[in-house]
């Protein structure tokens, strides 16, 4: 079993922050959940939600108008070295900053294959609600791992389903909906369990 952090127990201690990073690392977690946006200069930061604590969009603003707080995904990679770094790209249909054309996981695929070149061995996961997205990265990059997070009443074999057909080697399902129906189908398929059940 693999344990990963996301968030913090502080209460002071924002989530997907250099502090919280920290705090993961001296855990001892196996890796870190972080959440992903794109900005309108085609900046990739990470941030959970769609609009900064000011409440301007993430999604028209550029990357040097960012709070001071909001990592680059590079920097957080840097932060997070020696981890397993699971990318949720915040990406989906019912997102209020949804982009179909799906540009994040271009800027992302091309992000990761820079590190790469520059000489760093990230361990990434990416994942996403929405499949589309997902099915992006593999066609852009075949090899990267990719997870699609579920969140929906289907029976398992449904969601299963969808997860395998699509190629995707993890299906990470919401904590309610995890049974032991649900462990059964995903072991059948040889899916890896969700880090949100841990």
């Amino acid at each position: 079993m693999l344990i990963y952090g996301h968030g913090t127990d502080d209460p002071n201690n924002l989530i997907n922050s250099r502090d919280s990073f920290g705090r993961v690392r001296e855990s001892g977690a196996d890796g870190v959940e972080l959440d992903v946006r794109m900005m309108a200069d085609r900046s990739l930061v990470v941030i959970h939600d769609h609009l900064f604590p000011d409440g301007r969009p993430v999604a028209t603003a550029n990357g040097s108008d960012r709070p001071d707080h909001v990592l680059l995904l590079d920097d957080a990679l840097d932060l997070c070295v020696g981890r397993i770094v699971n990318i949720e790209i915040k990406n989906f249909p019912q997102d209020p900053a949804f982009d179909p054309t799906e540009a994040i996981a271009d800027e992302t695929v091309q992000l990761l294959r820079a590190r790469i070149e520059s000489g760093k061995a990230d361990q990434v996961l990416i994942s996403c609600f929405g499949i589309a997205c997902l099915d992006r990265i593999r066609e852009l990059q075949p090899g990267l791992p990719t997870a699609h997070l579920v969140l929906s009443r289907r029976p398992a074999k449904h969601v299963v389903a969808a997860c395998v057909e699509h190629g995707h080697g993890s299906v990470n399902p919401y904590v309610s909906m995890v049974d032991e129906v649900f462990m059964a189908v995903a072991s059948l398929q040889n899916l890896v369990d969700s880090d949100s059940v841990l």
